[in-house]
């Protein structure tokens, strides 16, 4: 992580007492107190800036070796040898420690030059520093940072310039933000822990250009220097279906394999039930009447009422009829012993076969995960999409349904997780999180104190990935043998939660925890050569995802008691019904705390899209996705098409139908541009007004995308832009998009 970034010092070195080291450059030279790691910037004119601020306590320096471009010194109190270089501009400061330990540096409290942080949560964030509301949103909160951080770097804009500072080693660091004289700050602080024999930590800071996304321009460039960056087209050689995420837009999917339209009689079938399941059981009435439970039987009775079988009560019906489909029950046993899919394929033939007046064809039958809904969503136009399930072995039921998505050349796969391990069998588990009593007893992640690491939600044991890499091989392979998926996304795996294990059967770092998530997918993506994908996407796994999910927008508010509480018109909502499940189909205004945070495009930037747009294809999570939240559906969509990232959305038959038109209009507006763009840089942001409403990206290929978010027409260097709308322009053509109606204007003079 080091190379090429501390000269070395000249065989014969001066040692000198302990006083301020100076490494002269151009245009800025650079000094920093040793014995409490404060650092500034000199200007040619003499001006200076204070960058990092003093740390007390580190006790006096001894050693200093000086030459003229590097220095060496320790700090005998902390046990702590420091070494700084200018190269080419570019300072670097370095700290190892001889034992274990945590110093709490570099602290950044912005001098008065400083106009704002330029932060890579998630895609972006602008920051000023004396804006009392970011102060106060953010005071007090703590995060590692590679939870935090999309890439481990941050910027200050000065106005003229900015100053990137880059985190080389990032793990087991935490980033604390509070107030300092009014004005927003923050500091990081880092553990040397007795995992990592090198115990090595510090930073690199260099100066730029004015842009405010020239901090994650100057991060991808140290990328490529230290051969970190692989764009998509190279990663097309290893998983070549990855060329369908250009232009397509992302969707999960949901819906039983039997719905409620798949049922063509209810009154009859509900009749016929009643009267012959309890008296005829040997027959076929009474061998499903013997497996329905009391609350299907009971929604039955009441089916027969004077209300008829209302929505509520063929719902229940439905899912009743879905669950016995999927089980080795029915008809009369004989579909024990086979796959899933085979068993749903004989009892969805026995039930036609004895109910030959009450069913449609089995082949129409399903809703999200159907032939059915592919060619609904070709119909509107939608030929590339990204199309994952909403769990582990939903697809399974149909393999019919990926060989046909893969056929139409769409990307379909598992949402798959490898965080969690439950005992098996545990109540409130979920699939993904379920393995053997083995791995459950010795996989577990053990913190340094010796006590196990919870697993999400507080449920099972956090799993070491290394322990856990023979169960992916076999899960994956066995999914793949029955579905042959042509994408696959793993959840968490690029999220930032990377965990030292002081487990004495299996000890591993952060960083090797990271390398064993990254070689699993790696491993994925290139025995099927099908793109993979994860949450959130941070840049230290973007060399292996093709996708992710979490960076436009991430998860909103766990522990947000409003956004939890059924009362609240913030309500989320929950995980039920199943095909179609409140918490990602209901939309709910957003609660306005989130809007300056997450929002807000006034405090946005496309960092991360600057710096991996040509290697990742990234938009949001999926509890936050393009159409939740209703007070802000124009900002978000206009947001996607500005960074040009694809839409989320969470899809079923009834959903597509309902948003059929706002999808169908974003897609055409969006696929053309991504198909060409997706191999291309994001070079270029400006913000074009004064109130940082109207805002514009420059691509590697010359495309300018212009967004205003104003509710106003809008005129700008010559460009009209009608309100809250977008607009691209490249060779002559010019296309514009206003998001909630159903028509894209393209000129073409």
């Amino acid at each position: 992580m080091w190379l090429l970034l501390l000269p070395v010092l000249c065989c014969a070195p001066s040692f000198a007492p302990a006083k301020t080291v100076e490494f002269r450059g151009s245009p800025r030279s650079f000094r920093i107190d040793p014995g409490t790691l404060a650092v500034e910037a000199v200007a040619a004119n003499g001006t200076t800036l204070h960058l990092v601020d003093a740390v007390d306590g580190l006790g006096s320096p001894a050693e200093l070796a000086t030459a003229e471009a590097s220095a060496r010194w320790r700090l005998p109190r902390r046990g702590l040898t420091v070494e700084a270089g200018l190269v080419e501009g570019q300072l670097t400061i370095r700290v190892t420690a001889d034992t274990p330990g945590t110093l709490t540096w570099p602290v950044i409290r912005p001098a008065p030059q400083v106009r704002a942080f330029i932060l890579p949560r998630g895609e972006g964030s602008y920051v000023p520093v004396d804006n009392e509301g970011w102060a106060s949103d953010m005071e007090g909160y703590e995060s590692s940072v590679t939870e935090e951080f999309s890439m481990p770097c941050f910027g200050l804009d000065l106005g003229d310039a900015t100053a990137t500072f880059i985190i080389p080693i990032p793990f087991n660091t935490d980033i604390a933000y509070h107030a300092h004289a009014g004005r927003f700050a923050f500091s990081l602080r880092h553990e040397f822990t007795r995992l990592d024999a090198a115990r090595q930590y510090g930073i690199v800071i260099r100066f730029g250009g004015p842009s405010p996304i020239e901090p994650a321009l100057v991060y991808r460039e140290w990328m490529k220097n230290h051969r970190q960056l692989v764009t998509l087209a190279e990663k097309f050689k290893t998983a070549p279906r990855a060329e369908r995420l250009a232009g397509a837009l992302h969707a999960y999917l949901w819906g039983s394999y039997l719905r409620p339209e798949d049922i063509r009689d209810w009154p009859g079938l509900c009749k016929l039930l009643a009267r012959e399941g309890p008296r005829d059981k040997a027959g076929p009435a009474g061998r499903i009447w013997k497996l329905f439970g009391k609350e299907a039987r009971g929604a039955v009775q009441e089916a027969l009422g004077a209300n008829g079988p209302y929505d509520y009560l063929r719902e229940t019906i439905t899912r009743e009829f879905d669950h016995i489909i999927q089980s080795p029950s029915l008809p009369d046993g004989s579909a024990a012993g086979l796959q899933l899919h085979e068993r749903c394929a004989a009892n969805a033939k026995w039930l036609t076969a004895n109910f030959p007046d009450h069913f449609t064809p089995p082949g129409t039958w399903g809703d999200g995960i159907s032939l059915k809904f592919l060619k609904a969503l070709t119909a509107i136009g939608v030929d590339r999409a990204v199309l994952v399930l909403n769990d582990l072995h939903p697809g399974d039921r149909r393999p019919e349904v990926a060989i046909e998505a893969d056929r139409l050349g769409y990307l379909y796969g598992p949402y798959d997780c490898y965080d969690s391990v439950h005992a098996p069998g545990a109540k409130d588990s979920w699939e993904t999180a379920q393995f053997d009593q083995a791995l459950y007893e010795q996989g577990g992640i053990v913190r340094a104190d010796g006590t196990l690491k919870k697993g999400f939600e507080g449920k099972g044991r956090f799993l070491n990935a290394q322990v856990a890499r023979p169960y992916v091989e076999q899960r994956v392979k066995a999914i793949m043998a029955v579905t042959p998926d042509s994408a696959w996304f793993m959840d968490g795996d690029a999220f930032g939660e990377w965990l030292d294990d002081y487990s004495p059967k299996h000890p591993s770092t952060a960083a090797q925890n990271l390398a064993a998530r990254l070689d699993r997918m790696r491993w994925i993506s290139t025995t099927y050569g099908i793109p993979v994908g994860s949450e959130g996407g941070s840049a230290l796994a973007s060399g292996v995802i093709c996708f992710a999910h979490g960076m436009l927008t991430p998860a909103i508010g766990w522990d947000d008691k409003d956004l939890h509480n059924e009362k609240s018109k913030y309500w989320l909502g929950t995980y039920w019904p199943p095909d179609e499940p409140t918490v990602f189909f209901k939309q709910v205004p957003l609660k306005p705390k989130y809007y300056r945070k997450i929002y807000d495009p006034r405090y946005r930037l496309p960092l991360y899209e600057a710096a991996l747009h040509d290697s990742v294809v990234a938009t949001h999570q999926w509890g936050s996705g393009s159409l939740k939240f209703k007070d802000i559906l124009t900002t978000v969509a206009l947001t996607e098409q500005l960074y040009n990232v694809p839409p989320l959305y969470h899809l079923n038959l009834a959903e597509l139908d309902r948003q059929k038109g706002r999808i169908a209009a974003g897609y055409r507006f969006f696929s053309p541009l991504h198909r060409r763009l997706a191999y291309q840089p994001l070079t270029g942001f400006r913000v074009l007004t004064d109130d940082r409403l109207v805002q514009e990206t420059t691509f590697g290929d010359g495309t300018v995308i212009t967004a205003n978010f104003r509710d106003r027409k809008t005129t700008v260097g010559g460009l009209e832009l009608p309100a809250e709308s977008v607009t691209s322009r490249r060779e002559g053509e010019t296309m514009t998009y206003r998001p909630g109606r159903d028509t894209v204007t393209i000129f073409t003079p």
